[in-house]
């Protein structure tokens, strides 16, 4: 089964759910069935974004999107984390109301609505179970679903205590604990999402180990201005200068070096720039800026000359 038609059957269940709880928690006057409706309602459109990154991410590269579409991917994960991370506090902030302010509900109707509204959430974790394990995007559409899993299930279990009895305080103590279970699984998700966003070194990956291993490489003097990214979760890139011996061939220093970076490290997206000089050797990881500010021109004495302005056409 394709991710794209488990992603559309998804969002057929989770619309199944919005309509029973809606509709039952009207009924029967539960503020927290409707509020778990409402939930699913921004699950849905964190569904509808997992679906698009999915189809994007797919996408060609172009001349303005030069490295493709692949980011938007974990932009979707990182909003979608940080709507559970909103959400997670409005169920805190919502069960504190109702331990101030107890309200009665019919417990019996209560378990049965989220009964049906927990096997559908979690039915939508499982089909999304094997992607999320790779798919950073997915892995957040997982997570949403898994906690709305959790909070149907802990709205089961209040509707028990509640039918048994008569203590409506179940309800919000069962919906704190839930609360935190979600920022646990969101704050993940956004951790990372971020780190990938903010150009940081993917976290299976050490860019000192790295550098170090490439300096190991016969005839390498130095390794500086080491870049090490990902555009997602498992799609790590790299660009480096290699100084080398002066005399030496380059040809095979630099597939030696290209052999070492993708089967010691997996990386197979690389650009090594092989240098026989260089002013700033001892710069690991260069700061960008100092390329346009603070490095001689090759060749000349005076700084490169600054970028050009964009125009109206490049600009769009």
């Amino acid at each position: 089964m394709s991710l794209r038609y488990k992603m559309s059957l998804c969002l057929i269940v989770n619309a199944l759910i919005i309509a029973v709880e809606m509709a039952g928690g009207w009924w029967i006057g539960s503020v927290g069935l409707i509020g778990d409706a409402a939930h699913n309602l921004i699950d849905q459109a964190g569904l509808f974004l997992t679906l698009y990154a999915v189809l994007m991410s797919a996408a060609p590269s172009t001349a303005t999107r030069t490295f493709g579409h692949h980011r938007i991917g974990t932009l979707a994960a990182f909003v979608n984390a940080a709507i559970l991370l909103a959400v997670a506090l409005g169920i805190v902030a919502l069960s504190i109301h109702r331990l101030l302010e107890p309200v009665a509900v019919p417990g019996i109707l209560m378990f049965g609505i989220a009964l049906f509204s927990f096997i559908g959430n979690l039915s939508i974790a499982l089909l999304l179970q094997t992607e999320a394990r790779t798919n950073l995007n997915v892995r957040a559409a997982f997570w949403h679903n898994l906690g709305d899993a959790w909070v149907s299930l802990g709205v089961i279990v209040a509707g028990l205590l509640v039918a048994a009895t008569g203590w409506n305080l179940f309800d919000p103590l069962v919906s704190i604990g839930i609360a935190l279970v979600i920022v646990w699984g969101a704050w993940s998700v956004l951790r990372e999402s971020s780190h990938i966003l903010l150009e940081g070194v993917p976290f299976h990956l050490d860019s000192v180990k790295i550098a170090s291993a490439i300096a190991m490489v016969p005839g390498v003097v130095n390794v500086h201005d080491l870049h090490v990214w990902g555009l997602d979760a498992h799609l790590p890139s790299l660009t480096c200068h290699v100084l080398i011996t002066e005399g030496s061939g380059p040809e095979p220093i630099l597939r030696a070096v290209r052999r070492l970076i993708a089967v010691d490290f997996g990386i197979r997206h690389m650009t090594i720039q092989v240098e026989t000089s260089c002013c700033h050797p001892d710069e690991l990881h260069c700061n960008v800026q100092s390329a346009y500010h603070g490095h001689p021109a090759a060749g000349s004495a005076l700084p490169p000359p600054p970028l050009p302005a964009r125009g109206p056409a490049e600009m769009r």
